[in-house]
């Protein structure tokens, strides 16, 4: 994969973001065999692409570890290996998409699956960034009033906690009600971290979700309830997030937004937060 320049977090290559973001939303069942060798296959219900989809970073051990082995490089080996795949997502009643990454080496697998006629679908982008401008402890975007005391404390009115209530799953943008699969996805990770801005009707008005691995914090499900937007909210939820993830020793932050949603990627760039790489999916017709 490709490695961006600039800051330390622009030095990350793909990846090893692509990991970060594997371990930060892991699926509830995960596939690794000989029929597809250097995959990972994903399923979670279909609660979400992310935690649908096969991987091909080259299997991943013990910790995520990607292992030093490359998907099939040519259209007869994933001939081979397309209908183990097909099969698989069949068995689980789902739609069978392989998330491919931006960049010269997964430049020729896109080709591939283009020229057996799996569809493009969502094309994301993948932004990192700093968090100390986040909790107003460092220069640039965020910092101020709005963002927190870099303390450890969470700014004025935003409540953290481990796990998802009711309130916090009705605003939550996919489903107003999360059976157990798409719970177990949400609350997975190393060290998750669910923000919510109480409201004076008892209704959140502000969500989000932060994921700890080590020196990276993930950021996910940030939504503000629109009667309650252009007030602030996403940033506080952020700052609250962001200084709890230092606590715990992380340094740079990452997140993941789709290319055609220019509000939050206008929002997360005035937070700091820059393009790394983009991915998309490839979904195998005739499923989904």
């Amino acid at each position: 994969m490709s490695t961006a320049t600039g800051s330390p977090a622009d030095r990350v290559t793909a990846l090893e973001l692509q990991v970060l973001a594997h371990r930060g939303w892991p699926a509830v069942e995960q596939w690794e065999g000989r029929e597809l060798p250097g995959w990972t296959l994903r399923a979670a219900g279909g609660f979400t692409r992310r935690a649908n989809s096969a991987l091909p970073i080259g299997g991943l051990g013990p910790g995520g570890t990607p292992r030093a082995a490359a998907p099939p490089a040519t259209a007869a080996d994933f001939r081979a290996a397309a209908d183990a795949l097909r099969a698989w997502y069949a068995e689980r009643g789902l739609p069978a998409y392989v998330q491919v990454c931006g960049g010269t080496e997964d430049a020729r697998l896109d080709a591939v699956l283009a020229e057996l006629g799996w569809v493009a679908e969502t094309p994301t982008e993948l932004h990192t960034g700093p968090l100390a401008p986040l909790t107003g402890s460092g220069p640039g975007p965020g910092s101020g009033p709005v963002s927190g005391s870099g303390s450890g404390e969470e700014p004025a009115g935003v409540l953290l906690t481990r796990s998802v209530d009711a309130g916090w799953a009705a605003l939550y943008h996919r489903a107003g009600t999360l059976d157990a699969t798409s719970l177990a996805v949400l609350t997975g990770g190393p060290s998750v971290w669910f923000a919510t801005v109480p409201g004076a009707d008892g209704r959140p008005e502000a969500i989000g979700r932060c994921v700890v691995d080590g020196a990276w914090a993930g950021f996910s499900g940030i939504e503000v309830r629109p009667d309650r937007r252009r007030r602030g909210l996403a940033r506080r939820v952020m700052a609250a997030l962001a200084d709890r993830a230092r606590s715990e020793g992380a340094v740079h932050g990452w997140l993941q937004v789709e290319a055609d949603n220019a509000p939050a990627l206008r929002m997360y760039a005035g937070l700091g937060f820059r393009r790394h790489h983009g991915y998309h999916y490839r979904r195998a017709v005739g499923t989904g």
